[in-house]
């Protein structure tokens, strides 16, 4: 498989793969402009450095695990085609306990469709979701669900990320997604995120509960909240590193924030102890009252862009 995957895509110095320890597949790049990593278990992106950069983008856990079923803690995992639960008693597949929770495609294995170097030099990846094993579980459920999933990365000094749902049968189709990035920083209590202002969130550690921001925000506790009805750019300003992350968007009218603070480190198996205090998630999705209804014949697109200054 390795040699295959070589022989076809590895088509310059700048594209190879490997196998990690555990028996994934990963996809290693190295351009003139940056270094990445992609797991093809999960289609997840583990790694991002432009070579400006002394330190990566995303975090990763040193604790994550690699196995069938289990999600990558780090990086940034593909919620879809739904993003868990908000309300109680809701018949969505995000309440239902016996589906995987924020979908099938961070723990389903991902094909390569093509890689590219481009004009300028950076490289794009594309990759599908083969309607294989878990998807085929969840079709059986909802028999009027018909929709493929494809991602789109373009590593370069910027990233690039786009999920792309196209509906494939005749009836409409209803999904809520994101993308779970993980943010290196270098200490929590030293950061702001700046974009939010003015914005309304559903607190999930609240009931549910709707609030609006105030300014800009800076956590001091657990914190996991979908802001929604915004489409704005985020900056998270690191002050220790003296960095900001610039995360612009398309396509999403939902942006996530989360970390789960001392306690429920703790008690994350693959979680360590204080690998809350460097990171956050700044998610950008869609979710809550900001699901999509996908058209038959119709594509969906949602895009992330981040630009490290």
């Amino acid at each position: 498989m390795i040699q295959k995957l070589n022989e076809k895509f590895a088509h310059n110095k700048q594209v190879k793969f490997l196998k990690s320890p555990e028996g994934f597949i990963l996809m290693d790049i190295d351009n003139p402009m940056a270094k990445a990593r992609i797991s093809l278990y999960g289609g997840q992106l583990l790694d991002f450095q432009p070579h400006s950069q002394s330190e990566p983008v995303f975090w990763q856990s040193k604790k994550a695990v690699y196995k069938q079923g289990k999600a990558i803690r780090g990086g940034v995992p593909i919620c879809w085609p739904w993003f868990g639960a908000i309300k109680s008693g809701d018949k969505s597949p995000g309440n239902d306990i016996k589906l995987p929770a924020h979908g099938f495609a961070r723990i389903s294995n991902w094909k390569v469709k093509s890689v590219t170097t481009l004009k300028d030099e950076t490289t794009e990846v594309m990759l599908k979701l083969p309607c294989e094993s878990l998807c085929e579980q969840y079709l059986k459920l909802q028999s009027n669900f018909e929709a493929r999933l494809s991602l789109r990365i373009v590593i370069g000094e910027q990233l690039s990320m786009e999920l792309i749902t196209k509906n494939t049968g005749k009836y409409p189709v209803r999904i809520s997604e994101a993308l779970h990035s993980y943010f290196k920083i270098t200490d929590i209590h030293d950061v702001v995120i700046k974009g939010l202002d003015n914005t309304d969130y559903i607190d999930k550690l609240l009931n549910n509960h709707v609030f609006r921001q105030g300014g800009d925000l800076v956590l001091e506790t657990e914190t996991d909240r979908i802001y929604v009805d915004t489409s704005s750019s985020i900056a998270i300003v690191d002050k220790q590193l003296n960095r900001t992350i610039e995360i612009s968007k398309t396509g999403s009218m939902s942006t996530i924030i989360w970390n789960p603070w001392e306690q429920n480190s703790k008690a994350m198996a693959d979680m360590p102890d204080k690998g809350w205090q460097s990171m956050v998630c700044v998610e950008v999705a869609n979710t809550a009252d900001n699901e999509v209804l996908v058209q038959p014949g119709e594509t969906h697109k949602m895009m992330m862009q981040i630009e490290i200054r």
